[in-house]
């Protein structure tokens, strides 16, 4: 019946939320705004690199390429801490 899907619906919901918030919780908050807002200033600098240099392709290939490095780096970090902190699943 209805009934039972919503209900079924609401408790898959309610555990997913818990494993997500377990496993992707371990990264302090802090770091990870601290992340974001790293790449976001970036991102914007690249933007603005490859705006203001739009006629120099060898130019805007390097902009490109530090960009794809630190990306890359950025996401090793990522997920070399997640490989460290398996998921748990913490009920209570």
């Amino acid at each position: 019946t209805l009934s039972d899907l919503f209900k079924l619906a609401l408790g898959l919901l309610f555990a997913g939320a818990a494993f997500l918030s377990n496993y992707y919780g371990k990264l302090s908050l802090p770091e990870q705004i601290a992340n974001d807002e790293k790449m976001e200033r970036l991102f914007s600098l690249a933007k603005n690199e490859l705006a203001a240099h739009a006629g120099d392709a060898a130019y805007r290939h390097a902009v490109l390429r530090q960009l794809a490095t630190a990306h890359i780096e950025e996401t090793v970090s990522w997920y070399h801490f997640n490989s460290k902190n398996a998921p748990e699943l913490l009920i209570g």
